[in-house]
């Protein structure tokens, strides 16, 4: 009788300590763009994965988007599935993976190759108290919905596992946005998961985070684990994942980002609404011109003949150019003058970036590109008013908005004049001038200037950002600030500017410019 007593207190204790278990949901972790096929590893995805093991969470949720795909070489596919495994090997915790668009391309040898590779393209996992169900929004002929069958085994998913705790659903495309039917989602899946109890919705597909709440559904959009960025920080792009950290109060959810520890409410459509509102209100004024119009002057400064070719890019769809393309051959001195009408159909201040370009080529005998540059419009003041106005990060008494340079909700016009006293006006003229040698640039190959104006009574101290291909020195001023002994590709120096023009000179070995030059703060 003792011993049937002390094992009956023995499974009361046991009952009675609670096991908790933590969790990672990160999603949208291939490789970028610019990089693609030749590096299958993504050093962002690595350097979340360096937090996550510090965290120590029981299981990992990626939530699609694992690789770059849109091929149908398996041999390809095969070679970026081993570079994704790799990276993926170096995680510590359990992981479980979400088929995304760029994973399966929503053909059938993206899908053969993700089964053999991967596994289910959806698929149900319980653990104790929480509960996962994953579905597919890339299934072939139901791209970017749930089609009948799907919404079927998520009804049956959650029916049979009605008591358990916590219930998440995680899906690559975040279907209740109104990039989608966002109807189809509200009248048929959202109302199943209110039935159900479910806690929380996940995922990925945009390369940002997004958290809002619904009638208790907490819906969260967490595709900052690797690809490239896409839009602005204060609308959620920034590297990050989800943690979610279980207590004997619950669940709770934390955004671990490179800026630091968020809160899950940090990025709402509300936030977003009313940021997105105040940043274009900081753009520059333009007065809108129906009819714009251009010259272009080419030069051939060579002793011998040249081919040239001149191209208008299409990079505007609100904006539409008299002059499309040519090829001509110019003499050593002569010139070619081409006259036409830039044509803005926009409406708004918003719509004319990007400024419009034509792309210069020089041709060999064989037509082949030996040379070629793009030139962005030159549209002068009566345009719009050329300014960029850099801003010193302000906080406010918002605390919910203290993530950015952040609109109060009532001094408005108060937090303006803020603004205005802490920046600096500047104007950039950047060009570039190819096989240069003289005294003061001995043997070099390529020079990259950045001329700009600083108007303001005393001196600046501002922090350049250079990147772009490795540049051997950096002059400012007409001084050595930098020489680049590390091959660097990113290069940061906090100098005093003087007032009025200065000048920064980039020094290369080959025939290669600077990609971006970024003034971050004084």
């Amino acid at each position: 009788m003792r011993k049937k007593f002390l094992l009956l207190v023995l499974i009361v204790i046991t009952l009675s300590v609670a096991v908790y278990s933590d969790f990672v949901v990160i999603g949208d972790v291939r490789i970028q763009e610019e990089v693609r096929p030749v590096i299958p590893l993504n050093d962002i995805f690595l350097n979340n994965i360096e937090q996550i093991n510090i965290l120590k969470p029981d299981y990992v949720f990626i939530v699609g988007d694992l690789i770059y795909g849109y091929t149908k070489n398996k041999e390809e596919l095969n070679y970026q599935w081993n570079g994704f495994f790799k990276t993926i090997g170096f995680l510590n915790s359990k992981y479980y993976l979400v088929n995304g668009n760029h994973d399966t391309s929503s053909n059938e040898v993206g899908e053969e190759v993700f089964k053999k590779r991967v596994g289910e393209l959806r698929w149900v996992k319980r653990f104790k108290n929480k509960l996962f169900i994953a579905l597919n929004t890339e299934e072939i002929s139901h791209v970017s919905e749930i089609s009948d069958e799907q919404f079927l085994f998520l009804k049956n998913a959650l029916k049979k596992y009605k008591r358990v705790k916590y219930k998440f659903v995680m899906l690559h495309k975040p279907l209740w946005w109104k990039n989608y039917d966002e109807n189809d989602w509200f009248k048929r899946i959202h109302p199943l998961l209110k039935k159900y109890k479910v806690r929380a919705v996940f995922a990925g597909h945009f390369h940002e985070y997004e958290y809002r709440k619904i009638d208790g559904i907490e819906y969260i959009v967490t595709g900052g684990g690797g690809a490239e960025l896409e839009d602005e920080s204060y609308n959620g792009a920034i590297y990050h994942f989800l943690y979610a950290k279980e207590s004997k109060n619950g669940i709770d959810f934390y955004i671990v980002s490179n800026r630091g520890l968020l809160r899950k409410d940090f990025v709402t459509p509300e936030k977003k609404e009313r940021l997105k509102d105040y940043i274009y209100s900081l753009m520059p004024e333009i007065k809108i011109k129906r009819e714009i119009p251009y010259e272009i002057k080419i030069t051939n400064p060579f002793n011998s003949r040249l081919k040239f070719k001149l191209s208008y890019n299409d990079n505007n769809y609100y904006f539409t150019s008299g002059f499309n393309k040519a090829e001509f051959e110019l003499l050593k001195g002569e010139e070619i003058n081409i006259k036409s009408m830039l044509r803005y159909k926009g409406f708004d201040k918003r719509r004319i970036y990007p400024i419009p370009s034509f792309t210069v080529e020089t041709l060999d005998i064989n037509k082949k590109t030996y040379f070629k540059r793009n030139f962005e419009f030159k549209l002068d003041d009566k345009y719009f008013i050329d300014k960029l106005t850099a801003l010193k990060p302000v906080k406010t008494k918002d605390s919910d908005l203290n993530y950015l340079f952040d609109e109060p909700e009532k001094n408005y016009d108060e937090l303006i004049e803020l603004l205005k006293n802490n920046s600096v006006e500047i104007t950039a003229d950047i060009f570039h001038v190819f096989n240069i040698e003289n005294d003061l640039y001995p043997n070099s190959k390529v020079l990259s200037f950045v001329k700009f104006t600083i108007n303001s009574e005393v001196e600046k101290e501002m922090t350049l950002v250079f990147e772009g291909y490795p540049m051997d020195k950096i002059l400012i001023n007409k001084k050595l600030e930098y020489e680049n002994t590390n091959n660097d590709k990113v290069i940061e120096l906090t100098k005093k500017l003087r007032k009025g023009e200065n000048e920064i000179v980039l020094i290369f070995n080959k025939n290669r410019s600077l990609r971006t030059l970024r003034i971050m703060k004084f």
